[in-house]
């Protein structure tokens, strides 16, 4: 999991990683 600006970001649903102000494409590097 990855914690960006106060949002907890996990590796299952995008919608939570978009959330936190991230394309799908950063998302992954991020999790992954």
């Amino acid at each position: 999991m990855v914690i960006i600006n106060g949002c907890l970001c996990v590796p299952k649903p995008l919608e939570v990683a978009s959330s936190c102000g991230l394309s799908r494409e950063i998302s992954h590097i991020h999790l992954e």
